[in-house]
């Protein structure tokens, strides 16, 4: 996959859509105070732009069906509907279009 790909642009732009919304996330936590969530919202803010790069440098492998883990992590940190959503969106892409 390269830039060029509809696969690799879309799978940029579910990534972008995903940061924004960790970071509107990560915002909303660190004006609660709750700077355990703030700590997980930089990880997962990480490992978006981490997809993002991969994508866009062609060095993400296809998915062959698998997942990225990315509900899961989510669902475990107890994020935003706006954020569990982007990242459920960027997943599914993923498992389901990615290299398929």
């Amino acid at each position: 996959m390269h830039l060029g790909d509809p696969k690799a642009i879309r799978m940029i732009q579910l990534a972008d859509a995903a940061i924004d919304a960790a970071q509107k996330a990560q915002s909303s936590a660190a004006t609660a105070g709750q700077t355990w969530l703030v700590e997980d919202c930089d990880l997962t803010i990480a490992n978006f732009r981490a997809i993002r790069e991969q994508a866009a440098s062609g060095r993400l492998p296809p998915s062959k069906g698998a997942g990225l883990g990315i509900t899961r992590a989510l669902g475990e940190f107890g994020v935003s509907t706006e954020l569990y959503a982007a990242g459920q969106a960027l997943e599914n892409y993923y498992q389901d279009e990615y290299g398929a």
